[in-house]
């Protein structure tokens, strides 16, 4: 009947719509992605995606399987580095409620920030200079105490400045909240 036809047009608009949107946001990304100054030296890039929540991995053996894929990436021929990170290049984010120790409001949403877990090597393989403290290192493995390494607009917002490292930071909201010691502070990219 001529109703379920405008029906089906309609639906076909609507989903022709949705992919245009669409399309135009993962373009903008990409040109995003490609004008980052820290991205600019690395070609090519090759960018793998481990799902490890929905592999059924158990949590404890995480870790381990993360640094063999590390390893194993890093090990191909004419690979110059490999780099890890929970929050890739393409758009994804995990967002944080995050303050330091000593002041109260934890969840509040003027404290929201990304929070990315990287591999040690991350900033320097990007070409991100440390402003302040150190940046991650062999001490900072998953049995040492939590450390974390911010850039200079988060120092400078939460912290009152790159210069009061290491500071003591809690982040996470619910019951998953987490303290961790800000041992550094990287560059803005």
């Amino acid at each position: 009947s001529e109703s379920v036809q405008r029906g089906f047009a309609v639906v076909q608009m609507a989903l022709s719509i949705v992919v245009v949107v669409t399309s135009a946001i993962m373009l903008r990304q990409y040109l995003d992605i490609l004008s980052a100054p820290a991205l600019a030296r690395l070609d090519p890039v090759v960018a793998v995606e481990l799902r490890l929540a929905r592999s059924g991995l158990p949590s404890a053996t995480r870790p381990a399987t993360i640094a063999r894929a590390h390893a194993a990436l890093a090990a191909i021929p004419g690979a110059v580095s490999s780099i890890a990170m929970s929050v890739p290049f393409y758009g994804a984010a995990y967002f944080w409620a995050v303050e330091p120790v000593d002041r109260a409001g934890l969840g509040d949403a003027s404290h929201m920030t990304l929070v990315n877990a990287v591999s040690p090597d991350h900033f320097d393989v990007l070409g991100v200079g440390l402003v302040a403290g150190r940046p991650f290192d062999a001490r900072d493995v998953a049995s040492s105490p939590r450390v974390g390494v911010v850039n200079q607009t988060f120092a400078s917002t939460y912290l009152g400045g790159e210069r009061r490292v290491p500071q003591r930071l809690r982040h996470g909201t619910g019951k998953d909240v987490v303290e961790l010691d800000v041992v550094g502070v990287v560059e803005d990219v």
